[in-house]
């Protein structure tokens, strides 16, 4: 016996709050690698059931594609939709990421503020 149940609509914040709880267990089970994935960049809501999801290369793209059946039936469960379709689209241009070290932080402040740049030699700061 099938029993047919309707799909319950979502929109865009329900359904973040579904990858940002799927991603919250993941690190609760240590997989750091796999959340490392999940939230390089924002997920989209196409339509009404159509998931898009940006990574930045290949790899990401095969991490992605290994767990799409995992993500996919727990975004089902969550938003009540069996209709949930996920597309992982390879960017064309790097997404951009925070800046790590001092001197890729110092870079991103002056392309922010240019008169850190005139402060910085104004005072004869050399960067770490």
């Amino acid at each position: 016996i099938t029993i047919d149940v309707a799909d319950t609509e979502f929109d865009e914040p329900a359904m973040l709050d579904a990858w940002n709880a799927y991603v919250e267990l993941l690190r609760a089970e240590g997989k750091q690698a796999l959340c490392g994935n999940l939230t390089i960049s924002k997920p989209v809501l196409q339509g009404s059931t159509t998931i898009a999801y940006q990574v930045q290369n290949e790899s990401q793209l095969r991490e992605m594609e290994n767990a799409r059946y995992d993500l996919l039936l727990f975004l089902k469960k969550k938003l009540s939709n069996q209709s949930i379709t996920l597309q992982f689209v390879k960017s064309e241009s790097p997404i951009k990421t925070r800046p790590y070290t001092a001197s890729e932080k110092l870079k991103a402040w002056e392309e922010r503020n240019p008169n850190i740049t005139y402060l910085r030699q104004k005072l004869g700061l050399l960067p770490d």
